[in-house]
């Protein structure tokens, strides 16, 4: 960490990054557009440090003051409007600073993928998105860099070795609907219909006693802002 031992957590939700990391750093600001999720991290261990300061707000508009020694996002950097978040960014990251984007929640190697990549294109067509090009497999978009941008230098990319993971079939179909192509927000009701009962018959013939077994990466990339 560079500079100021602030942090601060864009997309925080209930603050699985910034609860671990407050006691290591003088200052934790978590950022969440949801005061649901800021009220779940308050209540969980380490949530009401006094050294963590919660911002409901997207962080495109938070009222934030840097110099900041790090900024996180786990997760969350696909909600944000990229360009603008950057540029912020950059001006509030101290001199040699970096960004690091993170994301553990993407399954690879499952025998259910072609047949839930089918789910998704037919759940985009109803919803009347467009699909450019071809769809790209989940090791190509784990290995694709997550933000180019003018003010940025890149510095690095990695994706651990998959680690076993299981999850109910309900758990693992509410985590697609984290994603914002796929959101309840975005998808009008009939569509997100479909998307549950299509997707539920895809995964249930894979799962055991309700739960689906699998091997999830961590992927980490990270850089830091160029000289204006």
């Amino acid at each position: 960490m560079r500079g100021p031992s602030v942090l601060l957590d864009a997309g925080a939700g209930e603050g699985k990054l910034a609860r671990v990391l407050a006691p290591h750093r003088d200052r934790v600001v978590a950022v969440d557009p949801s005061a649901e999720m800021i009220r779940g991290g308050r209540r969980l261990p380490g949530g009401a440090a006094g050294n963590l300061q919660w911002i409901e707000s997207r962080l495109e508009e938070a009222a934030l003051v840097g110099p900041y020694g790090l900024a996180t996002a786990a997760a969350s950097f696909h909600w944000m409007d990229a360009d603008l978040v950057l540029r912020r960014l950059a001006e509030l990251l101290a001199p040699g600073a970096c960004l690091a984007l993170l994301d553990g929640d993407t399954p690879v190697g499952t025998p259910w993928a072609d047949d839930e990549r089918e789910v998704m294109l037919e759940t985009l067509r109803r919803a009347g998105d467009a699909i450019v090009g071809r769809w790209s497999s989940i090791e190509e978009r784990l290995a694709a860099p997550a933000f180019e941008h003018p003010r940025f230098e890149p510095l690095g990319l990695e994706v651990t070795a998959p680690a076993p993971f299981t999850q109910s079939v309900g758990d693992y179909l509410r985590c697609q609907h984290s994603r914002q192509s796929f959101s309840e927000d975005h998808l009008a009701p009939e569509v997100s219909e479909y998307f549950d009962s299509a997707l539920r018959e895809v995964l249930e013939p894979h799962a055991v006693d309700g739960r689906l077994s699998m091997g999830v990466p961590v992927r980490i990339e990270w850089g830091r802002p160029r000289p204006a």
